[in-house]
């Protein structure tokens, strides 16, 4: 079965456009970060490029999402299917599921990171370097859960009826168990961290405002302000978990909500750069000096 046209358009626009704004995001940050952010731009850029990797990938995979006991197929509508090969779709979906894993956790790090320069000097160069590699490590573990093989998730969905029987244009497999700690335990200890650091960070602002110029209260509070908004992206995965849900517990099976169970997370990694850019000042004035240059 074929997405619907509709649906079809919203994701590879939402996927385009974020593909677009997270890589003028990275060429900013490499060409125009002031010398005070070099370290935070690490963290920036450690965050922005698996974004543009997430909004590639989701946008050549398509995926429709199909919930069934403690199981998830996936059905792989794009043009991914073109490579003729089940791995390279595996491989190419693991890299989302990286890709959204990480963008979650690295919100955290630019919370933690953006309170810790509030009270201490800017860390060195080189432990900003080492805290992005070690940050990557629980995010490959993430995206790593046992699959079925093709043949196998095609004889399963088939048993469901007419409308989960997929034409071989289409690739299908899917996670054998959803409740393996790799795929249930990404998201909610970094909404914790987000929201304790947020309310630790907001607390001390207002302790230290005596000791901290205009300029300084100024830009941290620019930063911060950019990063809540962005911390309240990733509750619209709840969206796709209560479309998940919905399914798993045969309230309502729908093709609507079985793709919308990944669009969600791609609305997340192609809204967030536009937060950035507007929040951080440096990128902000950057990006309209080249928007009044065109106009020009």
């Amino acid at each position: 079965m074929a997405a619907p046209l509709l649906i079809a358009g919203f994701h590879y626009a939402i996927c385009g456009i974020g593909v677009t704004i997270n890589t003028v995001l990275l060429a900013i940050i490499v060409t125009r970060t002031p010398q005070n952010l070099k370290c935070y731009s690490i963290l920036l850029f450690s965050q922005t490029l698996p974004q543009v990797s997430t909004c590639f990938t989701s946008g050549i995979l398509f995926t429709r999402l199909i919930p069934k006991d403690f199981s998830l197929f996936h059905v792989i509508s794009g043009p991914a299917n073109l490579f003729g090969s089940e791995k390279i779709s595996y491989y190419l979906w693991c890299l989302m599921l990286h890709g959204h894993a990480h963008y979650s956790i690295m919100l955290a790090v630019c919370f933690s990171y953006r309170y810790y320069v509030i009270l201490h000097p800017t860390p060195k160069f080189f432990k900003i370097v080492l805290l992005v590699i070690l940050v990557y490590l629980p995010t490959i573990w993430f995206s790593q859960s046992t699959i079925y093989d093709e043949s196998t998730a095609r004889k399963i969905m088939a048993a469901r009826g007419e409308s989960y029987i997929f034409d071989e244009q289409y690739t299908v497999t899917g996670i054998v168990n959803v409740l393996e700690p790799s795929a249930a335990t990404a998201i909610g200890w970094v909404c914790a961290v987000i929201l304790g650091v947020g309310r630790a960070m907001s607390q001390t602002l207002s302790k230290n405002v005596q000791y901290m110029s205009e300029t300084t209260r100024a830009s941290h509070r620019e930063i911060v302000r950019g990063l809540a908004f962005q911390a309240c992206l990733p509750a619209l995965y709840s969206f796709s978990v209560a479309s998940y849900l919905l399914g798993q517990l045969n309230l309502l099976n729908h093709v609507v909500l079985e793709y919308a169970i990944h669009m969600t997370g791609e609305a997340c990694v192609a809204i967030s750069p536009f937060l950035t850019l507007y929040y951080v000042q440096p990128y902000r004035r950057t990006l309209r000096r080249v928007v009044k240059k065109d106009e020009a």
